[in-house]
């Protein structure tokens, strides 16, 4: 099984996301039938939105399962809060 992992990549390039839409093409275009793409990426409206944007227009993606996790911060980590909260997206290549 190949496994793709995006992990905190669509809040971190936001800015440049058109670009990435090319790279994420070439990948999907030339990964094997079957092949999973796994998000992992902060639960935020506008983060989910532009992966949803990123699978809306390739169509080598299909939704196959979303869900959330939510945990506290074992260390006293600067910026970050009390907790955190991730969204978990897979996309499999059809």
């Amino acid at each position: 099984v190949n496994v793709f992992v995006c992990c905190y990549l669509a809040s971190e390039i936001k800015e440049a996301i058109d670009k990435f839409e090319l790279t994420l093409d070439l990948l999907t275009s030339r990964a094997p039938q079957g092949a999973y793409i796994l998000f992992i990426d902060r639960n935020e409206k506008k983060v989910r939105d532009t992966i949803q944007h990123l699978v809306d227009v390739n169509p080598h993606l299909t939704m196959i399962s979303s869900f959330q996790e939510r945990g506290r911060l074992e260390k006293d980590l600067q910026n970050l809060g009390e907790g955190w909260t991730s969204e978990l997206t897979c996309y499999g290549l059809a």
